[in-house]
């Protein structure tokens, strides 16, 4: 919604035509443009990239 608004409003708009609650708040369903506007911006998940990735970082 922050970083791309029109993608963020077009996926709303199919997912109320479809029927379909992409997001869980709460244990809830609910639709994307039911989301607050504070949500989100958690913490990053470390993720480590893996051996090939090591590597390629040394060399």
């Amino acid at each position: 919604r922050l970083y791309f608004p029109e993608v963020f409003a077009r996926r709303a708009r199919q997912s109320r035509i479809l029927g379909a609650r992409l997001v869980r708040l709460g244990g809830e369903r609910i639709f994307l443009d039911e989301l607050p506007e504070d949500a989100g911006g958690g913490e990053d998940e470390n993720i480590e990239c893996g051996p090939v990735c090591q590597l390629s970082l040394e060399y």
